[in-house]
């Protein structure tokens, strides 16, 4: 996660936050749930993340300050490798979806949605057909976007 702070002495851009170490909080005959936690200034990022038997993990990550911050920008990067990628779909629902091969560059500006307001978009999966990617949400309640940004967008590159 990278995090753009604005604070009274000027930016800190780029600051990475890694999600500590995950602890073992339960495990099941189907799943295991691990928690994690770390700290950046007054914000801490809790992570809770459940890694199911047929290969299924959801992670969610909740930031909460200690006072009120001001974050210009706040960014999950996600790397993987290009091969496990090679195919997307992206959708704002309706008759609105992106399908086909991984783009280099894609914004969530390109999937038009007559059902939602700006350029949110709730539905991203990158995949090889056997394992992928998948980013979700419900609906874009609570979420502050920029209305001349872009909220999801990603960028393929080469890694050594």
């Amino acid at each position: 996660m990278s995090a753009h702070e604005a604070g009274r002495g000027g930016r800190r851009e780029g600051t990475t936050v890694a999600a500590g170490e995950a602890k073992l909080d339960k495990i099941t005959e189907t799943y295991a749930e691990f928690k994690g936690e770390t700290k950046l200034g007054d914000l801490t990022l809790q992570t809770q993340t459940r890694a199911e038997f047929d290969g299924y993990v959801r992670n969610r990550m909740t930031l909460t300050p200690k006072k009120p911050v001001k974050l210009s920008r706040l960014s999950l990067v996600v790397a993987m490798p290009a091969k496990e990628g090679e195919l997307f779909c992206a959708t704002a629902g309706g008759f609105s979806a992106s399908i086909g091969t991984t783009p280099k560059r894609w914004s969530s500006r390109e999937v038009a949605s007559g059902t939602r307001v700006g350029s949110f978009v709730p539905y991203v999966f990158l995949t090889d057909s056997e394992r992928g990617f998948c980013w979700f949400a419900d609906n874009d309640k609570g979420w502050v976007i920029d209305p001349n940004g872009d909220p999801w967008r990603w960028t393929t590159t080469a890694r050594r």
